[in-house]
C-alpha cells in the first residue's frame, strides 16, 4: 500500500515536473516577446526623438536664415534711404546751381545796357 502510495506520488511529481518545464518554457517565450515588444517600441521611440531634434534643428537654421534676410533686406533700405538723401541734396544743389546761374544772368542783363 505504501508502495503505491509512493509509486503515485512519483507520478503526480513527475507530472508536475513536466508541467513546471512547459510553464518555465511559456515564461521564457513571454519574457523573450514583452522584451522584443519592447525593444522595437523603444527604437520606435528613439527614431521619433531623432526625426524631432533633426527637425527643431532644421527650424532653427530656418529661424537663423530667415533673421540673416531681414538684415541684409533692412540693409538695403538703408542704403537706399542713404542714395534717395545723396539724389535729394544733389538735386537741390543743382536747382540751387542753376538759380544762382539764373540770377547771374539777370543781374549781367541789367548791367549790359
Amino acid at each position: 500500500d505504501s508502495i503505491s502510495y509512493i509509486e503515485t506520488r512519483l507520478e503526480e511529481l513527475q507530472s508536475e515536473k513536466e508541467e513546471l518545464k512547459e510553464h518555465q518554457s511559456l515564461d521564457r517565450k513571454r519574457r523573450a516577446l514583452e522584451y522584443s515588444l519592447y525593444d522595437k517600441e523603444s527604437k520606435e521611440a528613439r527614431s521619433e526623438l531623432e526625426a524631432l531634434e533633426e527637425e527643431e534643428e532644421d527650424t532653427s537654421n530656418m529661424e537663423e536664415i530667415y533673421d540673416s534676410l531681414l538684415k541684409v533686406k533692412d540693409e538695403i533700405l538703408e542704403r537706399e534711404n542713404l542714395e534717395d538723401k545723396l539724389i535729394n541734396r544733389s538735386i537741390k544743389h543743382d536747382r540751387e546751381k542753376i538759380q544762382t546761374e539764373e540770377e547771374r544772368g539777370e543781374i549781367l542783363s541789367i548791367k549790359a545796357p
